[in-house]
């Protein structure tokens, strides 16, 4: 552990904390990947943790940074997968904002881990190129590039735990389809490789997660991530466009992950674009699960095609909890294995009615298991997902 302070030019020391080396955080992002000495691993899974419209933390999120504080002491992670909508409701503006300090350092100050972040939708109303350079001045925060892979071992025998990365709000976005709203994109991120349009973002981010697919094909745990879920049970749709581009290969352990769910039980209807672009992909590669948030709530959907399963894992309930199941109609009601919270109010906002929640995940030689908490810490639900094999394919 280092001791990182980070000092403004005109000499005030903005914060310090414990610091996890930079170039360990960093290599667990090279093809190479890093090696953890420990024979289970564990992480949290969180999303949706940048606090209200207002700028400012909520209860449910600082309920919840003390609940997996306190697990964490008990029992500790290793890391902490953040699928985004990392600041509300308009991201940050640089490097020197005081939302990294305000919305998370400070609340998450006991989770001296590293953090690897990707984008979502509302990072992309200010700068996502500041998120990404602030890897450099925070001890946790790790958020390499847009896309990324992360390549983790463990074990021995050693174990291969891979999540891809995903933007999948450059990838399946609607807005980006809207020229105005590509170009206010591009001038909020400053210096950013931001694509000159939708159609060039979706196939450049398509083809990156079916290379990466490919590379990884030998994990024993393969995860896929994204910010928007492919499926959801709550307000939102589901992504055809993720569907349809990567839906379908072997690592150990292989996850993807991203801000929106592909499918979702609550608020988000299932995702046309990532239903075309992904889905069967997905299936064909035998993805451990994609894993996603957006949707303000805890979600197990199980998908399954010509004898194969896909498990969605939505956690995008950081900073508060919603109840809305408008588009469970829109999927197999039996597919929703569990959803939280089921009672309260519709878009709760500001976190003033509904609960909020984290998930945690535990992966040994022969299985990953998601427990699901509420912001008390309370277990509401778990479920398992056996490592990948050899005939798996």
């Amino acid at each position: 552990m280092l001791k990182l302070c980070v000092v403004l030019a005109f000499s005030i020391i903005l914060f310090c904390v414990d610091a996890v080396d930079l170039e360990k955080r960093l290599e667990c992002a090279k093809s190479s990947g890093c090696k953890f000495d420990t024979n289970r691993l564990a992480f949290f899974l969180i999303g949706d943790a940048g606090g209200c419209p207002f700028r400012q933390t909520t209860e449910p999120q600082l309920k919840v940074a003390e609940s997996m504080s306190e697990l964490h002491k008990s029992d500790p992670v290793d890391f902490i997968i953040n699928l985004g909508d990392n600041f509300y409701a308009d991201g940050v503006a640089d490097v020197k904002d005081p939302r990294f300090q305000t919305m998370f350092e400070n609340p998450y100050m006991k989770l001296d881990v590293p953090w690897y972040v990707i984008a979502g939708n509302h990072d992309y109303l200010g700068n996502v190129k500041a998120q990404i350079d602030y890897t450099k001045l925070s001890g946790k925060w790790t958020f390499p590039n847009y896309n990324y892979t992360l390549v983790i071992k463990f074990g021995n025998p050693e174990i291969k735990v891979v999540f891809i990365m995903t933007d999948s709000v450059r990838f399946c976005d609607p807005f980006m389809k809207l020229d105005v709203f590509t170009k206010l994109v591009q001038a909020l991120q400053e210096k950013a490789n931001v694509p000159e349009s939708y159609k060039q973002a979706e196939s450049e981010v398509s083809s990156w997660i079916l290379s990466e697919l490919e590379k990884h094909r030998d994990a024993d745990y393969l995860f896929v991530t994204g910010h928007y879920p492919i499926y959801s049970g709550g307000y939102y749709k589901p992504s055809s466009c993720m569907i349809n581009s990567i839906e379908d290969k072997l690592a150990d352990y292989l996850f993807v992950t991203g801000h929106y769910p592909i499918y979702s039980g609550g608020y988000t209807k299932p995702s046309s674009c990532m239903i075309n672009s992904i889905e069967d992909k997905l299936y064909e590669y035998n993805v451990t699960a994609y894993l996603s948030g957006h949707d303000h709530n805890l979600q197990h959907i199980m998908g399954s095609k010509n004898d194969k399963a896909l498990h969605h894992v939505i956690s995008g309930a950081g900073s508060r909890g919603d109840m809305s199941y408008d588009n469970e109609f829109r999927i197999d009601h039996n597919v929703v294995k569990f959803k939280f919270p089921v009672h309260g109010v519709h878009m709760d906002l500001f976190g003033l009615v509904n609960e909020g929640g984290f998930i945690k995940a535990e992966i040994d030689s022969e299985f990953v298991n998601f427990s699901f908490f509420d912001q008390s810490s309370v277990k509401h639900y778990d479920f398992k997902i056996p490592k990948r094999t050899k005939n798996d394919l």
